[in-house]
């Protein structure tokens, strides 16, 4: 039997930062040399794109609004319903393999993004 692992573990935590490396890349397309220097980019792009006052009225919860602005899809991260299962399932949080909803996947996936990049640039 599998061990089910929690969102907040340690190993769970270091592949989403390894997953935001991966994902986040400078203006020539290459990565940044920390993960600080990445979730910097990453919520600056945020900020400048998504904290515009008519956003941030339309969508005043920054998470909420982090993950709609995900949907537009900045960077190199997963967008598809299958992306994101397996990018989850890969997490080790779902040994079992039972197929979750695509709204509650991606609202996972995007909530261990953003987490993950305020806790790098506190």
């Amino acid at each position: 039997m599998k061990t089910k692992l929690r969102t907040n573990s340690k190993e769970v935590r270091e592949k989403v930062r390894q997953h935001i490396l991966e994902s986040v890349l400078d203006e020539y397309g290459e990565s940044f040399p920390s993960l600080k220097a990445a979730c910097h980019k990453l919520l600056a792009e945020f900020e400048r794109v998504a904290g515009h006052p008519y956003e941030v009225r339309r969508i005043p919860n920054n998470q909420e609004r982090f993950r709609d602005w995900m949907m537009g899809l900045p960077f190199s991260f997963e967008y598809t319903h299958y992306g994101i299962a397996e990018f989850l399932n890969g997490l080790g949080i779902n040994p079992e393999g039972k197929e979750y909803d695509s709204e509650k996947s991606s609202i996972l996936y995007h909530y261990l993004i953003y987490s993950e990049a305020l806790k790098a640039t506190a």
